[in-house]
């Protein structure tokens, strides 16, 4: 297992910090509980204001160079596709208990569209999101969403996973290569044997803990079975925590070295011993609360991420945001009214 990397400090070229996240758990736990009440009340129906609210709080309290993103998305439009995927679900339910072969062959139609929805998701969601008054758009193409979402997913099957970290680059080259910011691309340098060299060491890395578990495992005396019993509940929680916990900490330090806007770059500072007492903790406050300190563990992540990316400028920030600005407003972007659906993002 590689050493973790050394912490880079959050701080841009001035010294101050580049990213920050200024949200509180005390704060967002009151929008929290009466999203909760009020969706409870309204037999659902306010889920999409609680989705807006919730987008808004952690994009404003989400700061670049001193300045939050915003989310512009109506409700209603939330709620639109919302109702149009509960009329869908609730005919194909009924459909599925009268003629199971329409409803598999209305199961294979949505499999198929599947990378479509996927493209309309990110498109929706960075249309709506702003920063300093420029909108985002996504530019990918539908063909290379059916291969990304459709084609090489197959492959993962029949290689019974040995796929997985090329599905990987793929998806991840996909939407961040597809970002852009008014006029302004993103440019991401990717190589798909990175990510297969991550997947190696995160096998290597539950070989090493499977086997401590075994050892655990064996000195353990036979008559405590109830312990025994407990082992295997143990061993998928700690290959879940572990494996996501490492993927997050080398994919995301790889995405962001590798991704550029403009003059900016980026460089993350995420280490698997970070992200892996996060989520732990993050887990048994969830547990041991019963599900009341969701809040606060949104929170403390959405924190940890921002002070582990540092954004870089190579000239002064303000120039480089006044230079999209020029360019953008020449176009007459109208990007927030072309795609009116939401569509939940995979992956």
């Amino acid at each position: 297992m590689d050493s973790d990397q050394a912490v880079v400090p959050n701080a841009s070229v001035t010294g101050t910090p580049s990213v920050r996240f200024t949200g509180s758990g005390d704060t967002y736990f009151r929008i929290w509980v009466t999203n909760i009440f009020l969706t409870i009340v309204t037999l659902g129906i306010y889920s999409a204001w609680a989705t807006v609210r919730t987008r808004k709080y952690f994009y404003q309290h989400t700061q670049l160079f001193g300045q939050g993103f915003d989310f512009h998305a109506r409700p209603t439009q939330i709620l639109k596709s919302r109702l149009i995927a509960l009329v869908i679900y609730v005919a194909y339910t009924l459909i599925s208990k009268t003629s199971p072969l329409i409803a598999g062959i209305l199961l294979l139609g949505f499999y198929v569209s599947l990378p479509a929805l996927v493209l309309l998701s990110l498109r929706f969601r960075l249309s709506q999101t702003s920063y300093r008054g420029i909108r985002f758009s996504f530019a990918g193409k539908f063909g290379e969403a059916y291969i990304t979402y459709l084609l090489i997913p197959i492959a993962v099957l029949l290689s019974l996973g040995l796929a997985m970290p090329y599905l990987s680059y793929r998806a991840n080259r996909y939407w961040l290569s597809g970002i852009r910011y008014g006029k302004e691309r993103f440019s991401v340098n990717l190589s798909a044997g990175e990510f297969f060299l991550i997947y190696v060491k995160l096998l290597g890395l539950l070989a090493l803990g499977a086997a401590v578990m075994a050892g655990l495992a064996a000195i353990v005396s036979a008559d405590t079975a109830l312990l025994l019993s407990l082992l295997p509940l143990a061993l998928v929680l700690s290959i879940w925590l572990v494996a996501r916990s490492y993927l997050n900490a080398r994919i995301l330090n790889y995405l962001y070295g590798s991704a550029r806007m403009g003059s900016v770059s980026f460089r993350g500072a995420l280490t698997f011993r970070g992200l892996l007492w996060l989520a732990t903790s993050n887990f048994l406050l969830i547990i041991f609360s019963f599900g009341l300190l969701v809040p606060l563990t949104k929170v403390r992540k959405a924190r940890y991420l921002a002070d582990r990316i540092t954004a870089i400028s190579d000239q002064s920030f303000d120039e480089f945001i006044a230079d999209v600005q020029q360019r953008t407003a020449a176009t007459g972007d109208e990007i927030a009214n072309l795609f009116d659906i939401d569509v939940p993002a995979i992956g």
